[in-house]
């Protein structure tokens, strides 16, 4: 995980600099926190709210230091910390939340895991490897999504992220983690499976662009998932190769990719 990336990325984008100091010394807890998280807070100083980070229903919620203890309550104990919640681990620390479902480090794993609240019991899963990768994911998540304005979700019957954004977010957390899949993973837990699941069927962007000309409104309707396996660098090679090979139905479906589709939308965002 580069950390430079990620702090240069959050005081951009989310104005770090107006952030008041925190001291490592505002922990109230009875124990004493590992180091990894202490370097974590020395490095973003939230403010003593936390910071909320929009998602498309519950924001994601990163505690402060100073607020670390006091938002255990409810997961380690009930009310006061001498009461302390039975299938709850005490390696567990929980430093964010979206609509109360918990993002947990794991002073044993060495890891985020999260879960969901509600459950009757406890049994959280990986999540990512540290709070950094955490904050990445949801800094290039929230961003994303207020860029796209209303764009961001395909209104189908799964509700989807839009294929377009999909890859930028790829792009973003690839940049700061530097490993493809493993970003691809961090997607997938936050919430934005791969589109290209949706649409392997597809083999060439030919396939793709005639679907628009279907009489079937619901086939017309999947050009959008389909599309999502070409992203702008294969529509760039496709066009490339069309016109090497003077194939017009090729040339026209990469150019209608590049054109409508990404070239549009993203022209008036600075990326």
């Amino acid at each position: 995980m580069d950390k430079e990336k990620l702090t240069a990325f959050f005081k951009d984008r989310f104005g770090y600099n107006a952030f008041t100091d925190t001291s490592l010394s505002q922990w109230a807890g009875q124990y004493a926190l590992p180091d990894e998280l202490l370097e974590f807070y020395k490095i973003f100083k939230f403010p003593k709210r936390g910071m909320a980070f929009p998602g498309v229903g519950n924001s994601y919620n990163v505690y402060s230091l100073d607020s670390l203890f006091s938002r255990q309550d409810g997961y380690a104990y009930s009310g006061k910390p001498q009461q302390p919640i039975t299938g709850w681990h005490p390696n567990w620390i929980v430093i964010a939340d979206e609509g109360a479902d918990p993002f947990i480090y794991d002073t044993n794993k060495k890891c985020v895991l999260s879960d969901m609240h509600g459950q009757g019991k406890w049994e959280p899963s990986y999540f990512c490897d540290t709070p950094y990768e955490m904050l990445w994911a949801f800094s290039v998540f929230s961003f994303i999504l207020l860029n796209a304005n209303n764009n961001f979700l395909e209104w189908d019957e799964d509700f989807d992220p839009n294929a377009i954004y999909y890859y930028k977010a790829l792009e973003h957390l690839t940049n700061g983690i530097g490993d493809n899949e493993k970003s691809k993973a961090l997607l997938y837990n936050i919430g934005m499976e791969s589109p290209s699941s949706k649409s392997e069927k597809y083999t060439n962007l030919v396939e793709v662009i005639k679907l628009l000309e279907h009489d079937d409104e619901a086939v017309r309707l999947d050009f959008v998932h389909a599309l999502s396996m070409f992203p702008e660098k294969e529509a760039h090679k496709a066009l490339l190769k069309a016109k090497k090979d003077k194939d017009e139905d090729v040339a026209d479906a990469a150019a209608y990719v590049l054109e409508k589709k990404y070239i549009k939308e993203f022209s008036e965002y600075n990326w």
